[in-house]
C-alpha cells in the first residue's frame, strides 16, 4: 500500500517536530523535583523531603509507561483500520 502525499508530509512534519524537541537534563529534572517538594512544604534533607524526590521519579517513570502503552494501543487499534485485523475485537 502507497502512502499518500498527504501522509508522507504528515511524517514529515512529525519527524521534523520531534528533531526539535530536546529531553531535560538530569540536573534540570533533579531541580525542578526539588522545587516541586519544596514548593510543597518538605524541609529539605528530611525523611518525607527524600520520600517526595522518590515519588516524582517513581510519577515520571510511569508517565512515560503510560506514553508507551498508549502509543502500543494505537498501534495496535491501527491495524484493525488497515484490515490487517479481521477479529472484531482489534
Amino acid at each position: 500500500m502507497a502512502l499518500s502525499p498527504r501522509h508522507l508530509a504528515a511524517a514529515a512534519l512529525g519527524i521534523t517536530l520531534a528533531a526539535c524537541e530536546t529531553a531535560p537534563t538530569l540536573q534540570e529534572v533533579q531541580a525542578f523535583d526539588t522545587a516541586a517538594c519544596d514548593a510543597a512544604g518538605f524541609e529539605a534533607g528530611s525523611d518525607a523531603h527524600g520520600l517526595c524526590l522518590l515519588l516524582q521519579s517513581t510519577n515520571r517513570r510511569l508517565e512515560s509507561v503510560e506514553r508507551r502503552l498508549n502509543f502500543i494501543e494505537l498501534d495496535v487499534r491501527s491495524f484493525g483500520r488497515l484490515g490487517f485485523c479481521r477479529d472484531s475485537r482489534c
